[in-house]
This record gives structure tokens, C-alpha cells and sequence, in this order.
């Protein structure tokens, strides 16, 4: 993806986008490829015993409110 493709992909200034790419030894191509990672915020241990705590809630709930639709 080229400049001005991520231009009006991302909508961003021009100028943010070039001192963007300058911070890196890559091309635009490459960066915009590349996958964002994030930290989590929640450990590992605590994102498991969300999923087991919440995941028996869903499976009794309508499908209305899995899609927000409530």
C-alpha cells in the first residue's frame, strides 16, 4: 500500500504518516502490512478465567444480545 492509499485508508495528515515511516528502516508498504501488536492488559491467567466465567453466560443468552441487538 502506498501513500496515498494509507492516506485515505487510515485518514491521517500527510505529515503524520511520512514522520511515521521515517522512525522505521522499512517501506511504507512494509509497515502497513505489518500486524499491530498490542500488549494485554490483563495477564494470561486472568484473560482464561474471563473466558471460563463469561463463556457459560453467553451460551444461555438469547443471540439477539451477542449481536447487540437488544
Amino acid at each position: 500500500m502506498g501513500y496515498l492509499k494509507a492516506l485515505k485508508v487510515f485518514d491521517v495528515p500527510k505529515s503524520t504518516l511520512e514522520d511515521y515511516v521515517k522512525q522505521f528502516d522499512k517501506t511504507p508498504e512494509q509497515l502497513v502490512a505489518a500486524p499491530i501488536r498490542r500488549r494485554s492488559t490483563l495477564s494470561l491467567e486472568m484473560e482464561e478465567g474471563f473466558m471460563d466465567w463469561a463463556l457459560p453466560i453467553l451460551k444461555d443468552l438469547p443471540m439477539k444480545w451477542h449481536l447487540g441487538m437488544v
